[in-house]
């Protein structure tokens, strides 16, 4: 009797699993069509092409590293005495930061930073190696993988001279004779 129930049980759900299964595959799934994969295809190459005059004007890696002190100095606004525990919060990035950072291509000087703001969830990095992260992103990470693959994305991007290139084409920017466009960027919208 107890054996015929586990049988009866078993098949019941395998039963059960093999029309799910049939039911899935059965059933017809819409998919929209559309013209994004291309529209990505042509901005992928857009910014591409955008980026081609700065490989030809790359900066040294002494240049970007001096560009990155001067914009590191414009962030330390940290007057205020660290706390023992936000101390150690920031030598635990500062170890996870130094960890990822070998494994970087290019090798510079990296610099881990905690902006302490607990509404600021976001990291970004400036050119030569300085890697920002706000105390907020901080509240929200539940492991040390969290914290690294963070850290990498910001490493990433001084890697790939996204840090550098911005601050080049904002000079190019600043050269350029756009008092009209400036000005008109600098009106605040309201809504």
């Amino acid at each position: 009797m107890k054996r015929s129930v586990v049988f009866l049980f078993f098949f019941l759900i395998l039963g059960l699993a093999l029309a799910g299964l049939y039911w899935s595959q059965r059933r017809t799934k819409s998919r929209p069509v559309s013209a994004n994969a291309i529209l990505n295809m042509a901005a992928d190459a857009q910014r591409d092409l955008s980026r081609i005059p700065m490989h030809f004007t790359r900066l040294s890696d002494e240049q970007e590293i001096a560009i990155g002190k001067e914009l590191a100095a414009r962030y330390a606004t940290q007057t205020r005495k660290l706390t023992p525990e936000e101390e150690a919060l920031e030598k635990y990035v500062t170890r996870v930061g130094g960890t990822v950072a070998l494994h970087a291509h290019r090798h510079l000087p990296y610099t881990f930073t905690i902006v302490p703001d607990h509404n600021l969830i976001n990291a970004f990095s400036l050119p030569g190696g300085p890697v920002y992260i706000g105390e907020g992103m901080l509240d929200l990470m539940m492991s040390e993988d969290e914290l690294a693959n963070v850290l990498a994305h910001e490493i990433e991007h001084i890697d790939h001279y996204h840090c550098v290139e911005r601050v080049q084409l904002e000079a190019k920017l600043k050269n350029l004779n756009l008092d009209v466009l400036g000005t008109l960027l600098q009106i605040p919208l309201e809504f």
